[in-house]
């Protein structure tokens, strides 16, 4: 009973991570559910689930960290001091929209004769 709602765990956060806008929270989601299906893979000795989680439990890992290195580069390269930080809150947030500028009108006059 137990290692079915590991299994079902495992589901529900792949489902999860497909419904997922931007990357971080993506890859953890992912990490989570590799971690559920090792789990239940080596507890009913499931072969292709325990290869596919070893395959991609590292592969997860290296795009989180990449993910993780372009949020810290762009957060650097937007601080006014240039000083790297590190904020939970800002790598798990979605990326937002930048604003579009607003567009100046010119307003233009008829010359008179």
């Amino acid at each position: 009973m137990l290692i079915d709602a590991i299994g079902f765990l495992g589901t529900i956060l792949t489902i999860g991570s497909y419904a997922m806008k931007s990357m971080v929270p993506l890859r953890v989601t992912a990490l989570l559910s590799s971690v559920s299906f090792l789990t239940y893979g080596l507890v009913i000795q499931s072969y292709p689930v325990i290869l596919m989680e070893i395959i991609l439990l590292p592969l997860n890992t290296f795009r989180l960290r990449q993910a993780m290195r372009r949020f810290d580069t762009s957060a650097a390269a937007a601080s006014p001091s240039g000083r790297r930080r590190f904020t939970v809150r800002g790598a798990l947030a979605a990326p937002r929209a930048e604003k579009a500028p607003v567009a100046e009108t010119i307003e233009t006059t008829s010359a008179a004769a």
